[in-house]
């Protein structure tokens, strides 16, 4: 059982508007708690750092420092779940979801339907319950707690930027740029050892971006794909033919390796006569080819989510995306980097970027330009990838692989050149670590992060500093000696 060692009458009602967000709001605050803390087992909890809000697939909190038991030999990294209630853990699936292997403490307001919180993996988690630690009413906790909920995602009770106000505003960016160059060149660097295994840029482009292809939910499974379907494999498929009946086998390869087809999915509802007909002709495709492959009837790639992710990102859309993607690049002289080479260095920096992301970009084409799924209508069509991916693309993965082409062929020109763009590239869509760090770091002057180099900047600085809480080593915390 649940049972703290100090219980407390709770004037907490739980029909009184309190929800997860209050709550998250609470543990983000550490605010109205009294101390000191107790799990369900009696042994304390005290919190080094509450972690960062994620506001998306997988725990609510991630890379808290807590201290679990006595001595400072219980210091523990991981993350936390927060819910109103303890058998929330059970409701939501979370003891079989490995996305939640890393939790090191589960939050809960009232402990109704409490017992031994167990990961995936096995592992059993604390539990606490915040209710004994609350002195204040139902009423008196929403009204106190709502004004604070956008403060979600920051990542501090007192951001960076209150101490850095008065410097000048090139003394924070010089560390940012300097940090967005390291980024790339780390991811170089990765490229380059790539190169050096798979004895092909085209190779190492098709694994990267069927790798970014994943965006964060499902970059796992479509690293399978690649990894058991590798360009070699690929080409050995009867590709000679015009890129939309290219697009159209390769669409059906991908579907069926990631067990998307409906033969594949028994509980797929009835679909209608346009789904129906497109099946009937994909899976023929598959059945076809997928013995040669070496491909039996079960899937290569598991572990697909569709937890926050949007219709139109949906898994069998990315697939589809990178069939029309690589349909018309592997045709290309010079292979899939020929057109990015061909891209004429006498452009100026920023025209170079933007040839470079039409490269990468897909219309709304074919039958997954106005379905998410089999069967499942999209509201209008929609193109499988658009600007703000193919960006994404052209920064994470066409930029690094650029690089290390360049330092393994000697190609000084190709390096600058890609440098060049970098450094003038646009700013990408935030995500919730760049926009949690621009607030941290700069608050009010936020808005001199305008470019991409400057946003991998603080994903650089966040990764090697915030996440440790290296605060004292950081050159944006203002308490660097």
């Amino acid at each position: 059982m649940c049972i703290p060692p100090q219980p407390t009458p709770t004037t907490l009602n739980p029909d009184t508007g309190i929800n997860e967000a209050i709550l998250a709001a609470v543990w983000n605050e550490q605010s109205p708690l009294r101390g000191p803390m107790w799990d369900c087992e009696g042994k304390p909890v005290a919190v080094v750092y509450r972690g960062r809000w994620t506001a998306g697939n997988g725990p609510d909190f991630e890379g808290a420092m807590l201290s679990l038991g006595e001595g400072s030999a219980n210091l523990t990294t991981g993350s936390v779940e927060v819910h109103l209630r303890c058998a929330d853990w059970w409701t939501h699936g979370h003891h079989t979801d490995p996305n939640y292997n890393k939790v090191a403490l589960h939050v809960v307001l009232w402990p109704v339907g409490a017992r031994p919180v167990t990961r995936a993996d096995g592992v059993n988690v604390p539990t606490l319950v915040l209710a004994d630690y609350i002195t204040l009413t139902s009423s008196e906790l929403v009204k106190q707690v709502s004004p604070v909920l956008s403060n979600l995602g920051t990542l501090s009770e007192e951001p960076c930027w209150q101490r850095t106000q008065n410097w000048p505003l090139e003394k924070l960016l010089a560390p940012i740029d300097e940090a967005g160059d390291s980024r790339l060149l780390a991811k170089a660097t990765v490229m380059e050892a790539d190169l050096d295994v798979y004895e092909s840029a085209d190779e190492v482009f098709y694994r990267g971006l069927m790798d970014s292809l994943g965006y964060s939910a499902n970059r796992e499974p479509m690293r399978a794909i690649a990894s058991a379907l590798s360009l070699q494999q690929l080409l050995t498929l009867p590709l000679a033919g015009s890129e939309k009946g290219r697009a159209t086998l390769l669409e059906s390869i991908l579907l069926g390796i990631a067990g998307f087809l409906p033969s594949q999915r028994p509980d797929l509802e009835p679909l209608d006569y346009l789904s129906s007909q497109y099946a009937e002709e994909t899976e023929a495709i598959w059945q076809a080819h997928a013995r040669t492959l070496g491909f039996g009837d079960k899937p290569i790639a598991e572990g697909w989510t569709s937890n926050r992710v949007r219709p139109a990102n949906s898994p069998p859309r990315r697939l589809a995306a990178a069939a029309r993607l690589f349909s018309r690049l592997l045709w290309e002289p010079g292979g899939m980097l020929g057109p990015f080479l061909d891209v004429p260095t006498s452009l100026s920096p920023v025209d170079r970027g933007k040839k470079w992301t039409a490269l990468l970009r897909v219309p709304d084409e074919g039958y997954w330009a106005t379905h998410s799924d089999f069967g499942r209508p999209l509201g209008a069509p929609t193109a499988l990838i658009g600007n703000s991916r193919a960006s994404d693309m052209v920064v994470n993965i066409l930029l690094s692989l650029l690089v290390a082409h360049a330092d393994r062929k000697d190609l000084p020109e190709l390096r600058e050149s890609a440098l060049a763009v970098y450094a003038r590239y646009p700013r990408l869509s935030e995500n919730t670590i760049t926009e949690a760090m621009a607030e941290e770091s700069l608050g009010p002057r936020k808005d001199a992060i305008n470019g991409a180099r400057r946003q991998q900047g603080l994903i650089h600085l966040y990764r090697l500093y915030c996440q440790s809480r290296r605060c004292y080593e950081c050159p944006l915390s203002g308490v660097k000696p």
